[in-house]
């Protein structure tokens, strides 16, 4: 159920983080010094995006039984199944959304910094 609002929320931060820094690419009128700063945020900020996703890829994988993980050999993609459906998946489950949210609240940190940077960019 947190799954598909965590997932939107990643999203929309993942979009706001490529839009800004199209712009920041596309403005050439920063000083060097301005632009290193801001290519610093916004690859802590696509750090964050990704590490975010790798989260939901992974608890998605999780959460799915039919997902095509695993290998071709049913024996193995039995022993997955089974796995998934003990303590370890709930716990993996459980590591997911706590390392989600963490990533999620750690991304939104930096978005005074990226809005300064949309607001200094001339193309908008």
């Amino acid at each position: 159920k947190d799954f598909k609002k965590l997932s939107n929320e990643a999203t929309t931060l993942s979009a706001e983080t490529e839009r800004i820094r199209r712009e920041a690419n596309e403005s050439s009128t920063a000083d060097r010094t301005v632009r290193i700063a801001h290519l610093a945020f916004l690859c802590e900020a696509d750090e964050w995006d990704t590490a975010i996703r790798i989260c939901l890829v992974t608890w998605e994988d999780i959460i799915l039984p039919n997902s095509s993980i695993g290998d071709e050999e049913s024996g193995k993609r039995d022993a997955i199944g089974k796995g998934r459906q003990n303590g370890h998946g709930k716990q993996m489950i459980g590591v997911m959304h706590a390392r989600c949210k963490e990533g999620l609240a750690r991304r939104k940190e930096l978005g005074p910094q990226l809005q300064l940077i949309h607001l200094s960019s001339p193309v908008r």
